[in-house]
């Protein structure tokens, strides 16, 4: 049976948002899994859940082990622990949204199994401007719900960094040359960033600043540095650095393309892994 991982960290087995609004629709379809620190896992056991715990101290230092633990098919999906809705098209090819049933969010998780028969990245969407996106998109952001080939992570060597990890393995899957996919059919949506719990354990003003700073120092060519403030969500009224991704030239430097490219043997130019 196919597993997606629930990352989580001090919210205890009540405040398991995604769970409870997704497994419904996917249990017996899908294993869906608890991954949490050590300490909290004879709680969740104690509650039912079907879990597993790691000693790791951050999200990307969490998101590696759950690769290098994950058995069986090559398709590692995770889940965001806190997305309170999620929203279905009522046709593909217009971006008008109603409350996703549960035939919705199961035909969702079928569609991220199927692309990751074919990308080495692959995602579900957020309902955040979704009604501007196409159905599908390429070689844009992955987030929230993520996807990716184990077998071809390890092949080129590839590994997550603490933060932003998703952001930022997406561009060394771009740059090994292997495209990306993300499906706004079927769109998540969080209640607010920087809850009590998760990332907020650790991630200070400090943290944040200096592994976006080395991202832009691995990625040069591709990234660059602005200072942004926000009202709310994460150190809200307090400036911050994020990096600006060109996903253009990243497209027009790297060809990156589905996996099929690659397993049969078209001539491609070794784009090589980040400098780390």
């Amino acid at each position: 049976m196919q597993t997606i991982y629930i990352p989580t960290r001090g919210r205890g087995p009540s405040r398991q948002i995604t769970f409870a609004k997704i497994a419904p629709a996917l249990r017996g379809d899908f294993l869906i899994r608890i991954v949490c620190p050590r300490e909290e896992h004879d709680l969740f056991a104690s509650c039912g859940f079907d879990v597993i715990s790691h000693s790791e101290k951050n999200l990307g230092d969490t998101r590696q082990w759950v690769v290098d633990q994950h058995t069986g098919d090559n398709s590692v999906v995770m889940v965001d622990d806190d997305f309170v809705s999620w929203s279905a098209r009522m046709d593909p090819a217009v971006g008008k949204y109603r409350k996703a049933v549960d035939a919705d969010i199961l035909q969702g998780f079928r569609t991220l199994f199927y692309n990751l028969q074919h990308f080495a990245n692959a995602g579900i969407g957020p309902r955040l401007f979704a009604n501007a996106r196409q159905a599908t998109e390429l070689n844009t952001r992955v987030n929230g719900v993520v996807g990716y080939r184990k077998d071809i992570l390890q092949e080129h060597g590839l590994r997550f960094c603490p933060l932003p990890e998703d952001l930022e393995m997406t561009i060394q899957l771009m740059r090994s040359g292997y495209a990306s996919i993300t499906d706004f059919t079927l769109v998540y949506d969080q209640a607010m960033s920087n809850a009590a719990g998760g990332c907020s354990v650790y991630r200070t003003l400090d943290f944040h600043n200096a592994h976006h700073t080395q991202m832009n120092q691995w990625h040069p060519d591709y990234t660059r540095l602005v200072s942004k403030t926000t009202k709310d969500g994460w150190f809200a009224g307090q400036q911050r650095l994020e990096n600006v991704i060109a996903w253009t030239k990243l497209v027009n430097d790297c060809y990156p393309a589905p996996i099929a490219e690659w397993a049969v043997g078209l001539p491609r130019v070794n784009r090589g892994p980040k400098i780390k």
